[in-house]
């Protein structure tokens, strides 16, 4: 990565450098060291030239909930002829590594580093028309990364094509000690073997590239608020696909449906729970966050205690978790492949790989309100609460 300029996400620690995570809370904060993930595009020869905006402690997407402003998708859409300075008529990138997109999509920089815990490199790839990758949960060290839910943040990156993704992705994808679930390298090697094998069973002759790709289809992520035009860009990607010789695969995940419901609830009470126990610092914690957190992250954190409380736990908290059992379960019961952490056999009628849309529809107008942020990880969340890699195309 010699000579490559890299943005990184305003939540990933640089050392002497602010680490806001786009909130008031840390707006005098300097980070002593560097996150693993900053050593290695050092050790790469990256050159670290942008710390990107992002919603305040990566909770949002639609990346307009930071202390510093929103951010302007640099992506030309069809019914908006020019930007507007005022944020009339300009698009959101997506959230919550908003920023990170944007600066790859402007021309900024060749490769940002984000992170994603319920969609938030996806979406802000699929916004701004870039490729944006999520990997599976514990393939890049977390360390040095501000935590939103620990059993669902992945650090992800985007890029203008895949060479430089994977180019990326080989040079901070190493084992690390320090985070206790970054896998080890005897699974990293063992993962290289198998992708080995799959990449030499692929393939007839020059004409037909995925011969022997089974793609899965699932039905779950096809609801009626997709737009039109999303179906048909997706459509189109499976019968190229198609036609280069891979087996498309009707599949029901029944569990996704309510991914997103699970993944709230799991991610916000994961949000809630960073506070210290002694009763001594319950006061000034309260007020601290009542001056130094802005809306959006109080409204999480008040929903994650809630769900976590004596009254709601079985009813919430549980619940979800049974949620994400399950898909994880059924998503097993749809790979090819032996599942390398759990040692679950594969299927021969299995699939490969899952194709759909990332969005319901295109990236909103700054000015809409908020009600559409709701909906807008409907498609993605699923990836997380299972730990499964997604690269948004």
């Amino acid at each position: 990565m010699a000579g490559w300029n890299v943005s990184v996400k305003e939540n990933i620690a640089m050392a002497d450098v602010p680490l806001t995570c786009s909130s008031r809370m840390l707006l005098e904060y300097r980070s002593p060291f560097d996150a693993t993930v900053v050593e290695k595009l050092h050790a790469a020869g990256a050159q670290i030239m942008a710390r990107t905006n992002c919603d305040e402690f990566a909770m949002g997407t639609l990346n307009a909930h930071s202390v510093h402003g929103p951010v302007a998708n640099p992506a030309v859409y069809s019914d908006v002829s020019a930007p507007d300075l005022d944020g009339v008529a300009l698009r959101a990138p997506g959230g919550s590594s908003g920023g990170a997109a944007a600066s790859v999509a402007g021309g900024l920089c060749r490769v940002a580093i984000g992170t994603d815990t319920g969609g938030s490199v996806r979406l802000p790839g699929a916004f701004c028309g870039v490729y944006g990758f999520k990997p599976s949960y514990g393939l890049i060290s977390r360390w040095g990364v501000v935590s939103y839910a620990d059993s669902l943040d992945t650090v992800g990156i985007l890029a203008n094509n895949v060479d430089d993704v994977r180019t990326t992705l080989h040079a901070v994808a190493k084992e690390d000690s320090r985070d206790e679930t970054c896998i080890d390298a005897q699974l990293r090697g063992r993962l290289a073997e198998l992708c080995d094998k799959r990449r030499a069973k692929l393939g007839d002759g020059p004409h037909s590239p995925l011969a022997g790709l089974r793609v899965g289809v699932p039905a779950e992520m096809y609801p009626e608020e997709v737009h039109p035009t999303v179906v048909g860009i997706a459509d189109d990607i499976l019968e190229t696909m198609q036609s280069l010789g891979a087996e498309i695969v009707p599949v029901r995940v029944p569990a996704m449906e309510h991914a997103i419901g699970a993944y709230y609830v799991l991610a916000l009470a994961e949000a809630s729970v960073a506070v210290p126990d002694e009763a001594t610092f319950h006061a000034t914690i309260a007020k601290a966050r009542s001056v130094g957190f802005g809306p959006e992250v109080q409204r999480r954190i008040l929903l994650g205690t809630y769900a976590i409380t004596t009254e709601a736990m079985e009813s919430y908290y549980m619940a979800a978790v049974s949620l994400r059992c399950a898909l994880m379960d059924e998503l097993a019961e749809l790979w090819r492949e032996t599942d390398l952490r759990t040692g679950t056999a594969g299927h021969a009628q299995g699939v490969d790989v899952l194709v759909h849309p990332t969005a319901l529809r295109g990236a909103p107008k700054l000015a809409e309100d908020a009600a559409f942020e709701c909906a807008q990880d409907a498609l993605t969340t699923y990836a997380n609460l299972a730990g499964v890699p997604v690269l948004r195309r």
